[in-house]
């Protein structure tokens, strides 16, 4: 394939060549004539130059092709010493993985060797090192057992006292679980209306009714029938109440319990009974505990004695027998009104509201007589903590206003409910929230009338934002009109959200 590309090369240095005489022969002939005899030279040597072209030709030709064999030749030696480089490469990778693979097994061998030898020598080191120390390590290991047994002593004798103190703090914990149980279902009991009593006793209450559940009540002792009464009760299941209350009873027969807590069962009778409607049966009851207690000096009999002589006040004014309730209730304040009890102190407060009541319901009040009672139960519960004494304070400062109002004291009136909104804004109770909420809505109804249209306004919309969610019965009631009379003054017909 090389030879074309030099003949082609050859064959123009001659064209080039004749190329350069035929100029010169023209040259020549610019200054002679050409004659036939030039012209048959110049053929002549035209020939001669093809036969010397010919022959030039050949030998390239011959060259050539020697020299393509020679190339050959060295091709084919060239690709034989490559196999050969191979194949040395091939047998040096053999040998280098031989050697490789020769130095892992000398050097794992020499590892075992030199493991083995320096287990050997370990075992010989500690054999004479535990020959040399077995006496002490001996007396050493003695005394950490005893140690030992010492110490593990004191831990189960910790455990056992860890043991009691648990058993001791359950029992205690369990004891103080039921008086509060048994103090909060006393508190219902003695609530006039079941609704009025707190949140946390209902609570109280109802838990422990659903403990209950998990035990037969054939095993119910007395105080678990209270319980349960009590739950009924404050539910408004009052027949429920009733046969539990009853079975309470008879099981504090079986149990010999004592005069106190057989007290708080009848009279816990008398209650449902009422809230029955069977006044009659509630009072002989009530009549009975009463001659029972009437001379017992026992403190704690004292104190069941002033809730039986309150509960016969409250049923007969239920029961419309104003003049006896307000012979119980005059009873009262005259037994408590020097006393320091607390107990005492409620029960006083609630005998004169009670009695101011009967005595309204006989239309025998004067307004300046009854703007006195609630004067005195000011007076005397205004600087107090306890809850009933503040529901006391404040259904007496509510019914104050309303009787200034009356009286369009208006000034006055604002004034009573001023003192509500600002002492219990954060109600303890049921009975202090519905107070709290007589409050702020008779409040705006006054500013509403005194065309104090921006005050009223404020005053309607602290209400709603408080008691438009709200559950309780008597506040509900107030919650329609607390809208009406806010859309009136704001000239609308929307519903505020809240």
């Amino acid at each position: 394939m090389a030879v074309r590309p030099i003949h082609m090369i050859a064959r123009k240095i001659l064209l080039f060549v004749g190329l350069c005489l035929a100029l010169v022969a023209s040259a020549s002939e610019l200054s002679q004539p050409v004659t036939q005899t030039d012209v048959q030279q110049l053929q002549q040597q035209i020939q001669v130059f093809d036969k010397e072209l010919a022959v030039l030709k050949e030998v390239t030709s011959n060259r050539l092709d020697a020299q393509d064999k020679r190339v050959g030749d060295i091709g084919l030696w060239t690709g034989q010493q490559a196999n050969y480089m191979a194949t040395i490469s091939n047998h040096s990778t053999l040998v280098g993985i031989g050697i490789t693979v020769i130095t892992i097994a000398v050097g794992f061998l020499a590892f075992i060797s030199t493991r083995n030898r320096a287990i050997t020598e370990a075992k010989a080191a500690s054999a004479s090192w535990f020959s040399e120390k077995s006496i002490e390590l001996n007396k050493e290991i003695d005394i950490l057992r005893k140690k030992a047994l010492s110490a593990q002593k004191e831990v189960d004798d910790h455990v056992i006292e860890t043991k009691l103190g648990i058993n001791k703090i359950a029992a205690d914990t369990t004891k103080n679980l039921s008086e509060l149980v048994i103090k909060a279902a006393e508190n219902i009991i003695n609530q006039p209306n079941s609704s009025q009593s707190s949140q946390e006793d209902l609570d109280t209450v109802k838990l422990a009714n659903q403990n209950l559940e998990e035990k037969p009540e054939i095993e119910f002792t007395a105080e678990e029938h209270f319980v349960r009464a009590t739950a009924d009760y404050s539910a408004k299941r009052f027949e429920s109440a009733l046969i539990s209350i009853e079975k309470a009873i008879r099981k504090s027969w079986e149990e010999s319990i004592s005069a106190e807590m057989h007290s708080k069962y009848i009279n816990a009778r008398a209650v449902i009974l009422s809230a029955l409607n069977r006044h009659e049966e509630a009072l002989m009851l009530l009549d009975h505990l009463e001659q029972c207690f009437s001379h017992d000096t026992t403190p704690l009999l004292d104190v069941q004695f002033s809730k039986i002589i309150v509960n016969k006040g409250l049923i007969l004014n239920i029961s419309e027998r104003y003049e006896d309730a307000i012979e119980v209730f005059n009873k009262i304040i005259s037994l408590f009104s020097q006393s320091d009890l607390l107990l005492h102190r409620q029960h006083f407060s609630k005998a004169l509201i009670g009695k101011i009541r009967s005595l309204k319901c006989l239309n025998k009040l004067e307004v300046e007589d009854e703007i006195k009672f609630y004067n005195e139960i000011e007076n005397r519960n205004k600087n107090e903590t306890d809850v009933t004494l503040q529901e006391h304070l404040a259904i007496a400062l509510v019914s104050k206003g309303i009787i200034f109002g009356s009286l369009e004291k208006h000034d006055d009136e604002i004034a009573e409910y001023n003192k509500v909104i600002k002492k219990f804004d954060n109600e303890k109770s049921a009975t202090l929230r519905q107070q709290f909420a007589y409050a702020v809505f008779n409040k705006g109804v006054v500013l509403k009338d005194l065309k104090r249209t921006d005050e009223a306004i404020d005053s309607f919309q602290t209400f709603l934002q408080k008691y438009a969610k709200d559950n309780q019965h008597e506040i509900r009631e107030l919650v329609d009109s607390a809208q009406e009379y806010l859309n009136e003054l704001q000239g609308t017909n929307d519903e505020i959200s809240f």
